[in-house]
């Protein structure tokens, strides 16, 4: 099982200690047909629920001390915890240092535990600059005064292998590690800063040698291309409408070239998805296949300001609001919800945000067909996902208003939500693992519960 953190928010507690009535209903007039389904699946589940088996108690769960701005990450039957007990703070004003610790799940064992010297974090209170699994290595990008470094330790014993300067930007598809850096210069007229390039290294995993590094030309942009979770490509984007494609393993420039100024770049207004760089102006929207620049299709849209890869879409979130699907092959629209923020991919579905009436964003997460836009599990909505569970998903009731919180697993057939665990109230950030769920207990620190089978 793939882990995925999703921030909940606070979830809490019924006062009658048993799931909604409501837990499985789904929403009237959201892409069901007929009315009656809604109230068959209702009266089947609370059947199934109360008399098939009882309902779950609280279980206890193993505690772990953890600051509030603990950083987590699950990786199998590991938790790393990157904890930063005194945020904001330096060591030279008083500052604790920040800890990192590996523990087995279920049983919260500790493997290692240590603090992370000064020579690492010179700049303490700043948050982790990434954390990343790679083979047997922890790598994690600590802030110095000249930007983010990353530190490689060994999973097995802590020890640090190497330091790059950078934040991981992905593993290249032969296993070399990129990292990056923003260039930043003063700017007067803003009494701020501005970010004007990157510099980009790629290293190797196991020793941190060294393969290939680049600075970008000044005031461009830098975008990258991923396939399986490899990072395959580097899309330099300067000024002028000047584009440099390099391999990410090698650094050679595969393609450059200049496009023409009818497709005037806007800044923040270009994306690599899909096999293409697809640009912004003037309310068009305009995509080039990689190999060559060559146009491939160009359609009006409203304000883009997120782009992103659904299946085999291109998924597009609206400036003002709605999300909608592309087809890369002409640029026509496949589906548009005026009700979802698409998010990230979610094993082979998606999740998507719905909106509230007034247009902000709920704090929960729904799983869709990325190839059309609809829930995948009807009957589900109260359920945030957070956590890929084999061809399903673990999620959390979601009640604004409540104090109870469930953990159900949600199979991709639609079939009945199983209620696996009973939660305190207040529990929040939580994420999973092939045996385990781990969340932010509302009086502090982390809590581990076992998953049934």
């Amino acid at each position: 099982m793939a882990d995925t953190v999703i921030d909940l928010g606070e979830v809490g507690r019924t006062a009658s200690g048993t799931p909604p009535a409501d837990a499985y209903r789904p929403r009237p007039g959201r892409r069901l047909a007929r009315p009656w389904s809604a109230v068959l699946l209702v009266v089947a589940v609370l059947a199934t629920v109360t008399a098939a088996a009882p309902l779950p108690p609280h279980p206890e769960p193993v505690h772990l001390d953890a600051g509030d701005s603990a950083r987590t990450l699950i990786d199998g039957d590991l938790l790393f915890v990157i904890d930063q007990p005194e945020y904001g703070r330096r060591v030279g004003g008083g500052g604790q240092a920040t800890t990192v610790a590996v523990y087995r799940l279920p049983g919260g064992d500790p493997r290692w535990r240590f603090p992370v010297p000064v020579e690492i974090e010179s700049r303490r209170g700043l948050p982790p600059a990434g954390i990343t699994v790679v083979g047997d290595m922890l790598l994690i990008g600590f802030y110095d005064l000249e930007g983010a470094r990353t530190t490689a330790f060994g999973i097995g014993d802590g020890a640090v292998r190497w330091q790059a300067d950078g934040a991981v930007l992905g593993v290249t598809t032969d296993g070399a590690v990129a990292l990056w850096n923003p260039l930043i210069e003063a700017d007067p007229e803003l009494s701020g800063s501005l970010l004007v390039g990157a510099t980009v290294h790629v290293v190797e995993a196991g020793s941190g040698r060294a393969r290939w590094s680049m600075t970008s030309a000044g005031h461009s942009e830098l975008a990258h291309r991923f396939e399986d979770d490899r990072l395959v490509q580097l899309v330099e984007i300067e000024p002028g409408n000047r584009v440099r494609i390099r391999d990410a393993a090698t650094g050679l420039v595969r393609t450059a070239g200049t496009l023409a100024p009818e497709h005037q770049i806007e800044s923040g207004h270009a994306w690599v998805v899909a096999g293409l760089l697809v640009t912004m102006t003037d309310g068009i929207l305009s995509a080039f296949e990689l190999a060559g620049l060559t146009p491939r299709w160009s359609v009006p849209a409203p304000p883009v300001g997120e782009m992103t890869v659904c299946a085999s879409l291109i998924c597009v979130n609206h400036s003002d609001g709605g999300g909608r699907a592309l087809d890369p092959v002409d640029g026509s629209t496949r589906w548009a919800d005026d009700g979802w923020h698409v998010s990230q991919t979610f094993g082979r579905f998606q999740l998507v945000v719905p909106r509230h009436r007034d247009g902000t964003l709920k704090n929960m997460r729904l799983v869709a067909d990325p190839a059309t836009g609809e829930l995948v599990a009807p009957g589900t909505e109260r359920w945030s996902a957070f956590a890929v569970d084999g061809d399903g998903w673990l999620a959390q009731w979601y009640d604004p208003g409540a104090a109870e919180a469930w953990v159900a697993r949600i199979a991709a057939d639609g079939s009945t939500p199983r209620v696996l665990l009973h939660l305190p109230e207040g529990v929040a950030a939580c994420q999973a693992g092939p045996t385990a769920v781990v969340c932010r207990r509302a009086d502090g620190g982390l809590g581990i519960w076992e998953l049934p089978d």
